[in-house]
């Protein structure tokens, strides 16, 4: 029988990939020149449209409910759930604007064909 995966740990690694991806953003957004290199946009392109919907869904899907049913009423699982629902809500705000910028540049296109994302 193999052993699953320790849940925590794997919720603890996908926070800390939103958080460098925030913090590649925030780079990137200091240093344009960065963005026409398609290299540094297709990874966070990649992650950000299609990796990271899928670590919110599996969160609140499954993550969430087991821990519900084992924790329901402990402030300390009522605070985290509280982080990640608003964790949650700021990574969609990211938006199609966003993604479609990012997806733009990830396809080799120019930052003035971003624009509505720079």
């Amino acid at each position: 029988m193999t052993r699953s995966p320790d849940p925590i740990g794997v919720f603890y690694a996908a926070h800390e990939r939103l958080r460098r991806g925030c913090e590649a953003i925030r780079v990137f957004c200091e240093d344009p020149d960065l963005w026409a290199r398609r290299e540094y946009a297709e990874p966070l392109f990649r992650y950000f449209a299609y990796e990271l919907p899928l670590v919110f869904a599996d969160e609140e899907e499954r993550l969430i409910p087991a821990l519900a049913r084992h924790l329901r009423g402990d402030p300390c699982f009522e605070e985290l759930a509280g982080r990640i629902a608003i964790e949650h809500a700021r990574g969609r705000c990211l938006g199609p604007d966003f993604l479609r910028g990012l997806g733009t540049l990830a396809r080799g296109g120019r930052i003035a064909d971003a624009y509505r994302f720079s």
